[in-house]
């Protein structure tokens, strides 16, 4: 017998006994009500013994009642098993997704950038025209504040955990080394997260005034799951800690 089965008949079992309890109470005040005694208690005590007897009844039939919407709940979740195991197969890949645990593809935009090529001005660092870490992070929150729903560098999945950073002259993205040119895949609204790249004086336009940067729209682009591990030494889930 499966654990389905013995809940259905753990709850009839409840139900029954509540039955039971109820048709006993009421059963009590009418003996109550007819028993000889009655000429030696007052009027008033007999109606608050009968008052706490009908009280106590109405608790019992409320919890009858509860119990029984809880077990027609469970035989209707039963019934719709198949509708039920969909729908938390759905809520996982959603949180998948949203944690970068899975590959995902749709429309978009693809960001090529690159150091810049021209030679530098008399007193001009040559590094102005290298691409930096900041420089990546501005596209980045650009994309995020225009709706991106997942993004890669370089086939780097970005999640809640990643870094970007300077390490020398290349840059770190969850802890994997990568140089230029960087290729950024976000999935997305392709004109909103085109516009919020090239708008006048964006950030687009301040990059591209040393570096390389093109921006192209797509219908179809593929943002790969995140290979790395995820390990939270410090992070409980509330729930878990009472």
């Amino acid at each position: 017998m499966n654990n389905k089965w013995k809940a259905q008949i753990a709850l009839g079992l409840v139900c029954m006994l509540l039955g039971f309890s109820i048709t006993i109470q009421l059963r009590s005040v009418q003996k109550n009500n007819g028993a000889g005694s009655v000429s030696s208690l007052r009027a008033g005590e007999i109606q608050s013994m009968y008052q706490k007897e009908k009280e106590k009844n109405e608790a019992l039939y409320l919890e009858y009642e509860r119990i029984q919407s809880e077990l027609n709940q469970y035989m209707e979740s039963v019934k719709d098993t198949n509708t039920t195991t969909k729908l938390m197969k759905e809520q996982l890949d959603n949180a998948e997704v949203l944690a970068g645990l899975k590959e995902v593809e749709g429309p978009g935009v693809v960001v090529k950038l690159n150091d810049g090529t021209k030679t530098p001005l008399p007193g001009e660092p040559e590094s102005l025209y290298w691409l930096h870490d900041s420089d990546i992070l501005l596209v980045i929150n650009e994309l995020k504040d225009a709706g991106a729903e997942a993004i890669s560098i370089n086939g780097e999945r970005l999640t809640s955990m990643s870094e970007v950073r300077c390490v020398g002259s290349v840059l770190s993205i969850n802890n994997v080394r990568t140089g230029a040119p960087f290729i950024i895949n976000a999935i997305g609204d392709p004109k909103t997260l085109e516009s919020a790249l090239l708008f006048k004086g964006g950030v687009v336009a301040e990059i591209a005034a040393y570096c390389e940067v093109d921006v192209k729209t797509t219908d179809l682009v593929t943002v790969p799951a995140y290979k790395g591990a995820i390990n939270f030494k410090y992070a409980v889930p509330t729930a878990a800690k009472k």
